[in-house]
């Protein structure tokens, strides 16, 4: 198979599965983990903002105050909109991926979080400008996404032999 993506050819022996859209998971409170498709989500509630956080697309804070109802782990859907950090209008999930140049076969694998309202966050590209902490906000969430298939960074453990 041949298939175009954006500026490239991509040629293959497989043909590409188109994925059905999973069905969305509904987050419980207190949940600590979560897996959804190939990503794994932590979430951890904290009380004061760590001070000088770099621009990490992999994790976000929120306000959770500004949670509408519990929180869900889901795919894209039709007519989705959402307001990109920084940005003060809503923007369609469907143009904000070709402005991405999220190739069309890697939209459906890319996990959402939501709550009854709103999107949240695309995870690991854009945080809702809506949900963002602001000078008011006292209850924090944070939520950080892995790829299931990457292992955790962790120090390596290596003893010297001697003579080395």
């Amino acid at each position: 198979t041949v298939q175009k993506q954006y500026e490239q050819l991509i040629f293959s022996n497989e043909e590409r599965a188109r994925i059905v859209s999973s069905e969305p998971m509904l987050l419980e409170e207190d949940r600590a983990r979560a897996v959804y498709l190939d990503y794994r989500f932590t979430f951890k509630n904290i009380k004061v903002l760590p001070g000088g956080r770099d621009h990490d697309k992999a994790t976000i804070y929120i306000d959770q105050d500004k949670i509408a109802g519990a929180l869900m782990i889901r795919t894209r859907q039709p007519g989705d909109r959402f307001m990109p950090s920084g940005m003060s209008h809503l923007k369609k999930l469907k143009d904000f991926f070709i402005d991405e140049k999220i190739p069309k076969y890697e939209r459906d694998k890319i996990a959402i979080i939501c709550d009854s309202e709103k999107i949240i966050w695309i995870a690991g590209l854009r945080q809702d400008q809506r949900s963002m902490p602001d000078e008011s906000s006292v209850r924090y969430l944070q939520i950080a996404v892995e790829a299931v298939n990457e292992k955790p960074k962790r120090a390596a453990s290596r003893s010297k032999k001697q003579g080395e």
